[in-house]
């Protein structure tokens, strides 16, 4: 049977003293948990209600997210130009048509006590189905529920 557990978000099937597979801790301990939020996973560029992930009270503003970061793509372009001069060259002969990297995007509604929340940033990323899951405010998963 899956679960979701309290800590990481992820849906589980937790050992028989409660260990979760994904984060190693005690699904049944909340000590250390957030228990107001819980695991949702949208689509890319999805649309989400003005109310704050973090405490579903009404947002202020809304948190421009993408995934990869930039800085992360910066610092692999580079380690591959590194390498490729490195080498000289010679294994840098064009093989087909360069793949643009695709960028995932998100809006994030916060109020203003939430701006910098460690849960703007996605527990999980299935890129492949261009889709991230963020621990939000389980009222937030309500309305999600109600609008859909």
């Amino acid at each position: 049977m899956l679960i979701e557990c309290i800590h990481c978000y992820g849906m589980v099937s937790p050992s028989k003293d409660g260990t979760c597979p994904s984060c190693q801790r005690n699904i049944n301990d909340p000590a250390g948990a957030n228990t107001d939020l819980t695991g949702v996973e949208f689509v890319d560029g999805e649309k989400l209600p003005m109310f704050c992930i973090t405490c579903a009270s009404a947002a202020s503003r809304l948190v421009e997210f993408s995934w990869p970061p930039a800085e992360l793509v910066e610092e692999k372009k580079y380690f591959w130009a590194h390498l490729l001069g490195a080498l000289g060259g010679v294994i840098a002969l064009p093989v087909g048509p360069e793949k643009k990297a695709e960028t995932m995007r998100l809006s994030i509604p916060v109020c203003e006590a939430h701006v910098g929340a460690w849960n703007l940033q996605p527990v999980r990323v299935y890129f492949d189905e261009h889709r991230m899951k963020f621990a939000v405010h389980k009222q937030f998963k309500a309305m999600l529920k109600r609008r859909k």
